[in-house]
């Protein structure tokens, strides 16, 4: 056990420089992260492969979410509510403002590239990932805060998402809102209400036994995640690494993640928060989830991949640049 806590302490002091280096191995071996990754790069759709890899993505969800709400209570859900002005602001960033800076910005930087506009505005709008929830864990933001934004903002997500879609583009979009509410409901909701649960019944006890085993096991998968995605957009050729349009667009992604993570901690600013909200909020804002982003991207844009590039290039750096710039905006804060 003390190989194990000592392995974990390691990779919660240097995720934000082992994340980089991740996801460089799978876009020179993207083979070795393809195995556990999307299916249908490798099988047929349906057969029992394509199940047990889905199986394994939700599991590997789950495993992300699980350690950190170890340490929960059911009165911490409600964190976020306690501060209704900063939760309705904090929405109108990341629903209104980000996205329509975003698309418009791409509109008249490049005025005759539509899909690029449109896949700039769904890395604005898609909302936090299970794996903000990691990093705020490993940087000490506020869990409680965290979980509860990433809920609601999943929660409306299947209502913004379209909304927003319709009202800059045009574009109808048929979402499963069930499909979607189950699957947030297995890989976010039932694993926070069962560590939380845990928490409750042992006062602590049982937590205390299995967060030094989960909490390696969630940093770890964190960058399978993040290597599977950068595999991924490698193999299907979504990295044009010979196309200076492509390295524009890696910039203004660049640009776009600053912007994003930056904002967030700038709200915070504004309303006097500590600096456990402020990391939370920094996360919960910046750190997208691509993966989600990716696929409803492929299944509307199939034929306009200029929608794919921006998410492809923000998934690359995002998660390894607000590793980095919470450690200074934090050593800046404190002092």
């Amino acid at each position: 056990m003390h190989i194990v806590t000592k392995i974990d302490h390691y990779l919660a002091k240097y995720m934000s420089l082992v994340t980089p280096i991740g996801v460089a191995v799978a876009v020179l071996w993207p083979a070795g992260f393809l195995w556990l990754t999307t299916p249908v790069n490798l099988v047929s759709p349906g057969s029992d492969w394509e199940f047990f890899n889905q199986q394994i993505q939700v599991y590997v969800f789950i495993l992300l979410t699980l350690p950190g709400s170890l340490t929960l209570k059911f009165k911490d859900l409600l964190e976020p509510f306690r501060q209704p002005k900063l939760l309705l602001t904090y929405f109108a960033l990341a629903s209104i403002i980000m996205p329509a800076v975003a698309f418009f910005s791409m509109k008249l930087l490049f005025p005759g590239d539509i899909n690029t506009a449109i896949g700039f505005l769904l890395v604005a709008t898609i909302p936090s990932g299970a794996s903000s929830f990691i990093w705020v864990t490993i940087s000490k933001g506020n869990k409680e805060f965290s979980l509860g934004v990433i809920l609601i903002t999943n929660l409306l997500a299947v209502a913004i998402i379209p909304a927003t879609l319709q009202i800059f583009v045009g574009e109808t979009v048929p979402f499963d809102i069930p499909k979607s509410i189950w699957q947030l409901c297995v890989m976010l909701l039932i694993p926070t209400l069962i560590g939380v649960f845990l928490n409750e019944i042992s006062n602590g006890k049982i937590p205390a036994k299995l967060i030094p085993i989960f909490s390696p096991i969630a940093k770890l998968s964190l960058i399978w995640i993040v290597g599977g995605s950068s595999a991924i957009a490698q193999s299907k050729g979504q990295l044009l690494w010979t196309d200076l349009n492509f390295y524009k667009h890696m910039l203004l992604c660049f640009i776009l993640c600053l912007l994003l993570y930056l904002s967030a901690w700038g709200l915070g600013d504004l309303f006097k928060q500590p600096l456990d909200i402020r990391t939370s909020l920094f996360f919960s804002h910046g750190c997208k989830n691509i993966g989600s982003g990716l696929m409803l991207a492929a299944q509307l844009f199939a034929n306009s991949p200029g929608a794919l590039v921006p998410l492809v290039a923000t998934g690359l750096f995002m998660p390894a640049l607000g590793g980095l710039l919470i450690k200074l905006l934090a050593r800046k804060h404190r002092h």
